[in-house]
Order: structure tokens, then sequence, then C-alpha cells
């Protein structure tokens, strides 16, 4: 079995990604090599893992992992959330309700320090199982397991985690770098056609955000990619996790550069807190979304030639990915909601919007203090085109 090895060497937590197929079997042997490189482990015992997943992937891949954990002889717990009981979508998992549960779960077991948290899922459950990793006994080492195209090509890298809400996405959480990410092509087998597709908007945006080579690769793969399986899937995996590592670790806690890994997310954002965050539009479709109106901004701006926004719709149009074809807003919505969201960034500073923009495909920038009457003119055109646009 061919695995891909990416190693980012943070001073205090170093975080080893793994990439390949059928590698969910070695789980097991990964939970051991953590356990006996986390210093905390003094105890001649056996490790425990608290595996965090949801139903549906748990029931698809929770066999294989716990598998894995006995033949390796390490105990294991199991919390498996429902998202029908926290409202419906998986990302109303990411709640406070959510986290109690896990929490409570995970002490009901008798973790210790030397209690390992495995999230199986995708970015959703790795989010809200790394704010349980990071708040449990103080910390416990975290692996991730990321089941879904974009959790392993952006969500599992890097350390972000995350809860919602209801004045916005990921507005409560913490930097908390996993040991490992394993990340296994098999499961991209039984996503949705939307998640591929959802996948493919964060895969596009590390093109965009400094790599024009890969976006005319994007160019010639994007079909096969958004077939989610061969070699090509696997090739864009390694590839947009060695970019997030190479900028996560000059960047941990985004004070700078970091931010570039936004591309298209401000956008993106509040049209999904617009949006309630239900399943009616996936985060990257959303990202998909998010960079064309970015790209509009930089062009309306002159941060770029006209021929930015024009190269990155014909890329959309060519493989029917263009906003229409993605999501159709709801009728109710307004320019004024979407800034209001769009207000409450993360990024933002005092009374100002910083925004990620680009002077061309492949050379984002950070843009302070951008005017706000040309952000509503690209929520006023992207808000007419859609109602005025045969769906």
């Amino acid at each position: 079995m061919q695995q891909h090895v990416i190693e980012i060497p943070f001073h205090e937590t170093p975080c080893r990604i793994i990439i390949g197929r059928e590698s969910l079997p070695s789980i097991g042997q990964h939970v051991l090599e953590t356990h006996h490189s986390t210093q905390q482990s003094t105890s001649a015992a056996p490790p425990h893992a608290f595996i965090v997943s949801e139903t549906i992937v748990y029931d698809l891949y929770g066999a294989q992992l716990c598998e894995s954990l006995t033949r390796h002889k390490v105990k294991h717990t199991c919390c498996v959330l429902d998202r029908h009981d926290y409202g419906g979508s998986s990302e109303s998992l990411k709640s406070y309700d959510a986290l109690r549960a896990i929490c409570e779960h995970a002490l009901s077991s008798h973790i210790t320090r030397d209690s390992i948290l495995i999230t199986l899922g995708g970015g959703v459950i790795g989010d809200v199982g790394g704010v349980a990793a990071n708040l449990l006994l103080r910390g416990l080492p975290l692996i991730h397991v990321p089941t879904t195209l974009l959790a392993q090509v952006d969500s599992a890298i890097g350390g972000k985690t995350a809860i919602n809400s209801r004045h916005g996405k990921n507005l409560i959480g913490t930097f908390y770098q996993p040991r490992r990410v394993v990340c296994d092509s098999a499961t991209l087998t039984t996503l949705p056609q939307r998640h591929i597709t959802a996948g493919y908007g964060e895969i596009l945006k590390y093109a965009c955000i400094k790599d024009e080579p890969f976006f005319q690769w994007l160019d010639q793969h994007a079909t096969s990619l958004l077939q989610g399986e061969g070699r090509d899937i696997l090739y864009a995996i390694s590839h947009c996790a060695a970019m997030k590592a190479d900028i996560v670790m000059h960047d941990e806690k985004e004070q700078g550069q970091r931010a570039l890994l936004n591309l298209g997310h401000s956008f993106c954002h509040a049209l999904e807190a617009a949006n309630a965050f239900d399943e009616s539009l996936l985060h990257g479709e959303g990202v998909l979304i998010g960079l064309l109106l970015a790209a509009r901004l930089s062009v309306t701006l002159k941060h770029a030639p006209p021929s930015l926004e024009q190269r990155l719709y014909a890329h959309l149009e060519r493989h029917q990915l263009l906003p229409e074809q993605l999501w159709t807003p709801a009728t109710s919505l307004t320019t004024d909601t979407l800034l209001t969201c769009m207000q409450r960034d993360k990024k933002n500073r005092g009374n100002t919007m910083t925004l990620i923009l680009m002077r061309a495909i492949g050379k984002a920038f950070i843009a302070p203090q951008c005017p706000i009457d040309p952000i509503r003119q690209t929520l006023d055109h992207y808000l007419t085109q859609q109602r005025t646009t045969p769906q």
C-alpha cells in the first residue's frame, strides 16, 4: 500500500499527515505510535482511544476502525452523534449541545490524559471533536481520520477547531494541532456527488491562492477529480495537503499569510449563516461561489484585470460549477443580510472589513480596510444574477 507522508514540525505538537488508499486499517498502529510519542504517556498500560463520529459515517467505517484498534490491543469507546438529535443537518453538530454530549460521554468513559481522541468523519466532526480534545482534561492527543474530500484537503489539517454561534460560523473555537491526520481515499467512494463537488471548491481555492500551474492542471483533470476516484484524486489531496502544511507551518495561529487560506470564505460564510447553516448549501459549494465573488470584487477594485474573473468563470462553466448550478438563494435573502454576516467575520478589525482578494490566478493577497460600497455592489450583482438566470 503506497502512502504519501507529510510532516509539519510544529515545536509543541508535530503533526504527521498520511495519505493513501486503504489506510484506515492502519489506524491502530498510528494510535500506538502517538501514544508512545506523547510525553504524558508515562504508563505502561495500553492506550485508550475515544472515538467521535456521527451515525452515517460510523455505520460505514466504524467497524473497520474499531477492528484495527482491537487488533493492536487499543481499548476504545465510541461517541456516535446522530445529527437528527441536533437539528437535522450535519452543520448542526457544530453546536454547544453536541460539544457537551461529547465531553460528558468522554468523562463518563473515565478518560485520562493518556487517552487519545480520534475523530472519524468530515469537517464538522473534525471541528467539534477538535474543540472537545482541546478542552477535555486540558488537552488530549488528537488524531483526525477525515472521510470527506473537503476534510482531507483542508479542514483536518492545520489545527483549526470551532463550533458555530447564532452570530455566525466558526466564531467559537481554538487552534489545536492533531498529532496525526490519516486520509484514506477509499472513503471517498461512498460520498454523494455534491460532497465531491464541495471538496473541489477547496482544491480550486489552493490553485487560486498561490499555484497557477496547479490551476492549469485542474483545468485538464477536473472531470476525473469530480468522479472522486483514481490517481488524480490522490495527487490533488497530496498536493493541497502539502500546500496547507507549508502555509500553516510558517503561520500556525493566523497572524499573517495563513489568512490567505480564507480566499472566498468571507462570502461563503455569509451565505451559510444567512441560510441558517442548512444543507441546501454545502460549505465547499459556498467556497466556489465565494471564489467567483472575490474575483469580481478584485476586478471592481482594480486589483486585477477583467481576465481574472473571465478565466475563473470559464473554468467553472466548463465543469458545470457556476453559482446558479450549485444553489438558488431564497427570494427573501438581501444584500444587507449578507453584509451584516460578513461584518462579523473574524478577520475584521474595528469597523473595517478585511478580505482575501486576487491580483491574478495564483496571486492572492490580504486586503485590509475594504470599502463597503464595492462589496455591496458585488453582492447586489450576485443576487440579481441568480434571480434572473434560468435554473
